[in-house]
């Protein structure tokens, strides 16, 4: 019994193994092991099972066999080439969930409004990228990124892979190739990397003279006017340093606290 086990678990492990070193080599992008691992095991599960049950089908159609001869033979192939690749395909499937768990999870949540949500992803991307920066430290990898802000505060992978697209897009951040991963810099000093930046990398310039567009109705118009004289300059007075600037502690030499001037709602 136990050589019967063996000549049955060799040939599974052999596929696991081979199944295993598919998914971990011959994708382009970084796969971790335990997903290549576990979509390995998937696909050699089904792969033996498929085998035996058309091995079955196959002892069982012996008359046919006989009668078409080798043009059965190529059919056979053919649809046997078939399964062969849509279990490849299902493994693939399966070792790509298992590594994107965090990121399929979002995608059930009712996320906040898609624009706020990409803003606070640029913002807290390059903060860290800044972060890392001032500190002295590696620049921190796409890979990085998106597994350090889906932990807290829980932000969408795909939303800051986006936002490093933008954010790469208008200058604002560069990326080293030192490594096979690819970090972050800053392309700026903290200092010269405004709200206002950010918002436009993400959304583009609302242009100077939209506003005084007679086309747009008065309430197009006005929205305009306020984005431009009232919100923009308040945004190109915040920069990134804000983040490396010690907040101020409450005065406490009169016995009383400083009121706390908290930003409008």
């Amino acid at each position: 019994p136990s050589i019967a086990w063996v000549t049955w678990l060799f040939p599974l492990f052999l596929w696991v193994a081979v199944f295993t070193f598919i998914y971990a080599a011959i994708p382009n992008t970084q796969v971790n092991f335990s997903a290549a691992l576990v979509g390995g095991i998937a696909a050699a599960l089904a792969w033996n099972g498929v085998g035996l049950a058309f091995g079955v089908m196959i002892a069982g159609s012996t008359e046919y066999t006989a009668i078409y001869s080798a043009f059965a033979s190529l059919i056979l192939f053919m649809v046997w080439l078939q399964l062969a690749w849509l279990i490849v395909l299902m493994g693939a499937s399966v070792s790509y969930a298992w590594q994107s768990t965090d990121r399929l999870r979002h995608f059930e949540r009712a996320d906040l409004n898609r624009h706020y949500a990409l803003m606070v992803a640029a913002l807290e991307t390059i903060s860290l990228i800044d972060a890392s920066f001032k500190e002295g430290g590696a620049p921190p990898s796409t890979k990085t990124l998106k597994n350090r802000l889906v932990q807290a505060p829980e932000i969408d992978p795909l939303l800051t892979e986006q936002a490093l697209d933008l954010l790469n897009a208008a200058a604002l951040i560069y990326q080293v190739t030192a490594d096979t991963e690819g970090g972050w810099l800053p392309a700026k000093p903290a200092t010269l990397i405004t709200l206002a930046h950010i918002r436009t990398a993400l959304w583009g310039d609302l242009g100077g003279n939209l506003g005084e567009n007679s086309a747009y109705h008065p309430i197009t118009q006005q929205w305009l006017y306020v984005e431009q004289t009232a919100i923009e300059p308040q945004l190109s007075a915040i920069n990134l340093e804000i983040n490396h600037t010690p907040p101020a502690e409450p005065n406490q030499s009169s016995g009383e606290e400083a009121a706390v001037v908290l930003p409008p709602d």
